[in-house]
């Protein structure tokens, strides 16, 4: 592929890779499920079956090697664990073309993480009483297709059957055109009214930026303020994220690592363009980093800016079963609860939430049984999957007995044909481990 063609996929990617893996695929069946999430932390991580937690070095070989098999630029680790020293990681480049190392401050777009924040606050305004997770869509937006049987719940935990209109063939050909348009929130909200359900309210599971662009636009209906405000006054300057953001504008949205694509043409990184933060806005624009995202885990994963109760209810995680992903994908026993995430089965279960796009991966999860924090920062994801198996590669070597059924295919392909040439201008390439 390449030319126009080349392009062309790279945006679609962009349009439709802000969805979680799972959300790339058909709608799938489910079940309820509860989780401890509410619970405090009841042990720290320990050596299990013999099996030693990885050290800061170990973990560091773990992360080079991942990106040496699947052509990383460059990425971010945290690992924090009771018990065990704290492990920050780097590898790579910020910048391909400057060779600029990674460095662990470093900013990047968190995709659909953002869901995490955004959900947060329709929780705050339901634990006050000013909204419900029974209140009707209709109540907000009136002239919506079967608003009066879509509920706010069904919009937090992606069981509305709403079309998602960022893989909408034409939204992703206006994309391949002009990826710095400007999408006025009216637009979203008509193409996501006009695209086919795919299935009845409460019928199904099906992932969908739709529902949380609805979310923010009930939240700034509840509120009378603009989300972007909500968002600062009741998480991010209460926690001090001072380097988290959801941009208002493309003046806003700039990151200090540069987000690649990998032309699998002739092996070298493309810069991506990042396209205008108003086409996902609440469901995937914003931006922050490693140490604002390790607060933030432990505020999602604990519920501490939400009610117990609440987080109860966020917590009952559906078992989703999708078609067509990825082997690892289905053994990472992936579910969703009210925006939020799970990886795992009690008690090794990793709350929390992913998000990606062609050009940025971010994986942010808290473990409730150790009230231990993994997180995962990557400036690539051009192929499917990446993220969520690089969160499990780190996660099997730091917290010993996680994912046993995850196995990476490229690893033993790379090692098959250990001779194969990595991207031009690649860490693998030259030398360099950032």
């Amino acid at each position: 592929m390449s030319g126009p063609a080349r392009v062309t996929s790279i945006v679609a990617l962009t349009a439709a890779g802000v969805l979680l893996l799972a959300g790339c695929g058909s709608a799938g069946s489910s079940d309820a499920s509860g989780s401890a999430a509410a619970n405090s932390p009841s042990a720290s991580v320990s050596a299990i079956g013999g099996q030693e937690p990885a050290t800061t070095a170990q973990l560091q070989q773990v992360v080079d090697t991942y990106a040496a098999d699947h052509f990383l630029p460059g990425s971010v680790v945290g690992v924090w664990r009771p018990g065990q020293d704290d492990s920050v990681i780097t590898q790579g480049y910020a910048n391909v073309e400057a060779k600029t190392p990674m460095k662990a401050d470093d900013t990047f777009i968190i995709a659909s993480t953002t869901k995490s924040f955004v959900g947060t606050v329709a929780l705050q305004l339901i634990g006050e009483g000013k909204l419900s997770l029974d209140s009707k869509l209709s109540e907000f937006q009136p002239d919506f297709p079967n608003g009066a049987s879509i509920t706010v719940k069904q919009l937090l935990n992606m069981t509305s059957g709403i079309y998602d209109y960022s893989t909408d063939p034409k939204v992703v050909a206006q994309l391949a055109e002009n990826p710095a348009k400007v999408w006025p929130r009216e637009e979203l909200v008509s193409l996501a009214a006009a695209g086919t359900p795919y299935f009845a309210p409460g019928q199904g599971w099906h992932y969908s930026n739709s529902n949380t662009v609805l979310i923010g636009l009930i939240i700034e209906k509840v509120t009378g303020n603009p989300l972007e405000e909500e968002l600062a006054t009741r998480i991010t300057t209460p926690l001090g994220l001072t380097s988290t953001l959801l941009p208002a504008d493309a003046a806003q949205n700039v990151t200090t690592a540069t987000g690649y694509n990998l032309d699998e043409d002739n092996g070298t990184f493309l810069a991506s363009p990042n396209v205008d933060p108003s086409f996902l806005w609440a469901a995937g624009a914003m931006i922050s980093n490693l140490a604002d995202l390790k607060v933030w885990a432990e505020a999602l994963g604990t519920g501490k800016m939400i009610t117990p109760e609440l987080q109860q209810q966020r917590t009952q995680f559906q078992t989703i079963t999708l078609d067509g992903v990825p082997p690892f994908y289905a053994a990472m026993d992936p579910g969703y609860g009210l925006a939020l995430e799970r990886y795992e089965l009690p008690p090794n279960e990793f709350i929390g939430h992913s998000g990606k796009t062609s050009n940025f991966n971010t994986q942010m999860y808290y473990q409730p049984s150790t009230g231990s924090i993994q997180i995962t920062l990557t400036n690539t994801d051009t192929v499917a999957g990446f993220g969520p198996l690089f969160f499990a590669t780190v996660a099997q070597s730091a917290f010993p007995g996680s994912f046993a059924g995850v196995t990476d295919p490229q690893a033993q392909a790379s090692g098959a044909a250990s001779g194969s040439a990595a991207p031009s201008g690649s860490p693998a390439a030259s030398g360099s481990a950032g």
